[in-house]
């Protein structure tokens, strides 16, 4: 193992700087990775798309460079470079389904007549796939009939296809949709063409029931776009998303499966906080279900087949709690499901170090390894507990899915390269990892700018900083140090300086280095209390052309030390926001490729390698 600072002293030590490398070296080691993974005639389609090796020369285990690229896609470019999807949502500007109501709610119970209130909070009782079982429902303790409503395309300034939408569905009853410029009400099951006009100020699609026959009550809602009502079942996913994703060589799906968060909830008594919360298969999100916007994420069959129509090898998130047969059966479906010229990436839940209130899988994993005993300290049974349930995992998904056709991922922290250090040491523990799994790649994240909002704001500039001086201010942490928020004559790290040290660890094991996500990460962080101004001026530095050339420098960075790695953006599509940040390559699915300097820098940082 290498020496490195303990945890203690890690975030604030200051270390070694690293001279940034010319594109000359970068290009010259992109090439030495591609040739070093492409072997000899006799090296396999995996081999030479990424490769395998390392850790010894154990061939389940991955080489530094490459990880990227899709098998059985030789059109496209070899470098690896990706994206992570958002979570599905109502308001979501990623638009993945051309049938809006997969992105609708969950129902809304609500008085009717309708009143001041929103949601009631009362339980009505629904089927299998969520749809309620009787509208109005009278709640047992009296109170007002209750009716449901779910809203679609929320929150999206009118970014989404305007036109004759047709509204499809089952049973007797009345349905209602207003908003967008309608105001209809439907009687009986039927096929309806309703005309949306979204605006800027009227983006909103509401669908209400409003009555609902028990003995046949309403169900099997589609409300489909203009233009795909003969092939929305064969070709669900709407044309431009899946244009813009097949840019990729990757697609991780974090977000899109709610991994993070404690909404999924465990099908046991417990909360997702505790150790022995259990998430079963049978309660998965399903194809049939009333949305694909729930807390359990959007269908593993639909994000397969996501990846297969894109051409990109698909990132899986296992989630936190999931049992040793949710596991198994998870598995068989990416084996049976996913294109064979396609890998997956296998990971353990997500950011299982981040200590934030809102990740309960950090006080999950560190609760079971306490509970086992796996140490004494808090933080190294934690450690313990992640790697010795990701190599469980793997080892289920080696029953299942071929070797090349998967990629183990051990989860990693950047700004502390011990942790990842020690994590990886425990394979060699036959008490954490008795059947010997290798991984093939260490992940960790590479944002830039992340104290640039707080420090303006704490230097009473935020009202008067430029979008310029922002820009600058980010670019400037990808190469050097920069003085760290809150702590006067202490420095940060620049980006360069832990991508470099990360990748010594990695390299100290034999495995590959991937950024799991990545990208500018300009933000002030009080949330809903964000100052209006400093917000607008960081948008404005997202949207300045100068972006483009920051990036093409992140990503000479990250492909100089890395050594080619796999770099996974996040994320692909995502509405600016002064609250929560500017986190999208592309503001909405459908944004003009020059007006998204990121999008366009990554794509064309692919295109110019001429790989």
């Amino acid at each position: 193992m290498l020496a490195f600072p303990t945890i203690g002293t890690a975030l604030s030590s200051l270390r070694r700087r690293y001279a940034l490398l010319s594109f000359i070296l970068l290009s010259f080691m992109l090439l030495s990775s591609m040739v070093a993974c492409g072997g000899d005639d006799s090296s396999s389609e995996w081999a030479a798309s990424g490769g395998q090796g390392g850790q010894g020369g154990n061939a389940n285990s991955g080489a530094a460079g490459g990880m990227g690229g899709a098998p059985g896609s030789p059109s496209k470019p070899w470098l690896p470079l990706g994206a992570n999807l958002e979570a599905h949502s109502s308001y979501s500007s990623e638009i993945i389904f051309v049938d809006g109501f997969k992105r609708s709610r969950s129902w809304i119970p609500r008085n009717y007549p309708f009143d001041d209130s929103w949601d009631s909070g009362v339980s009505i009782p629904l089927d299998e796939q969520g749809y309620p079982l009787q509208i109005p429902y009278q709640p047992a303790g009296g109170g007002a009939p209750q009716v449901v409503t779910t809203m679609m395309y929320d929150e999206l300034g009118g970014s989404y296809p305007a036109g004759t939408y047709t509204l499809l569905f089952e049973g007797s009853g009345t349905v209602a949709v207003s908003g967008a410029g309608v105001d209809q009400q439907l009687q009986n099951g039927g096929s309806y063409p309703i005309e949306v006009t979204p605006t800027q100020a009227d983006s909103a699609i509401f669908l209400h029931i409003l009555a609902s026959d028990p003995a046949d009550h309403i169900r099997n809602i589609r409300f489909v776009m203009p233009g795909h009502l003969e092939t929305y079942q064969t070709q669900p996913f709407y044309p431009p998303f899946i244009a813009r994703l097949s840019e990729m060589s990757v697609v991780r799906f974090t977000q899109t499966q709610q991994t993070n968060g404690g909404d999924y909830p465990c099908d046991n008594d417990a909360t997702p906080w505790d150790a022995n919360c259990v998430k079963t298969w049978q309660s998965r999100a399903k194809q049939d279900d009333q949305t694909q916007a729930s807390v359990r994420g959007v269908a593993l069959e639909y994000l397969i087949d996501i990846a297969n129509q894109a051409r990109t090898d698909a990132w899986l998130c296992l989630p936190h709690g999931a049992d040793d047969d949710y596991i198994e059966q998870f598995a068989r479906l990416v084996s049976e499901r996913l294109d064979p010229g396609l890998r997956a990436y296998l990971e353990l839940s997500n950011e299982l170090w981040n200590f934030n209130g809102d990740y309960p899988q950090f006080d999950w994993a560190g609760a079971n390894g306490a509970a086992l005993g796996l140490d004494e300290d808090p933080n190294i049974a934690r450690m313990k507990f992640v790697t010795m349930r990701s190599v469980q995992m793997f080892a289920i998904f080696e029953q299942e899915l071929a070797p090349e056709r998967m990629v183990k991922i051990m989860p990693g922290f950047i700004a502390i390269p011990w942790m990842n250090d020690q994590q990886l040491s425990y394979l060699a523990d036959s008490s954490i990892n008795p059947l010997g799994i290798q991984v093939d790649a260490l992940a960790i994240g590479a944002y830039f700018g992340g104290a640039v909002a707080n420090r303006a704001l704490a230097s009473g500039l935020a009202e008067t900083i430029s979008a310029d001086e922002i820009l600058q201010q980010a670019a400037v942490s990808i190469t050097e140090q920069v003085p760290v928020f809150g702590e006067p004559g202490a420095l940060d790290d620049s980006l360069l300086d832990l991508i470099a040290q990360n990748r010594a660890v990695a390299d100290s094991f034999g495995v590959g280095l991937v950024a799991y996500e990545g990208g500018q990460h300009i933000l002030e962080t009080h949330g809903w209390d964000n100052n209006v101004v400093l917000g607008q001026r960081v948008i404005e530095a997202n949207r300045h052309p100068g972006m483009y050339d920051v990036y093409n420098t992140l990503l000479d960075v990250w492909y100089g030390q890395s050594a080619g790695g796999l770099f996974v953006h996040y994320s692909l599509s995502r509405r600016p926001s002064i609250e929560w940040g500017c986190f999208g390559s592309l503001e909405h699915t459908e944004q003009p490729l020059e007006q998204a300097h990121k999008f366009r820098a990554l794509v064309d940082y692919k295109q110019q390698l001429g790989r």
